[in-house]
């Protein structure tokens, strides 16, 4: 399997800017809803 990477742009307009953010915010919502405690308090694996 390969890994693809994406190119980001970085100059948007402020309405392009604007869905971006909003889309990262619900985003952020639904992992924390989903996974919150996990990515709050990582489970250590021992070594």
């Amino acid at each position: 399997m390969t890994m693809k990477l994406a190119q980001l742009t970085t100059h948007w307009d402020a309405s392009d800017a604007y869905c971006v953010t909003a889309f990262l915010d619900e985003l952020r919502k639904v992992l924390m809803a989903a996974y919150g405690d996990d990515m709050l308090f990582p489970k250590l694996q021992p070594t």
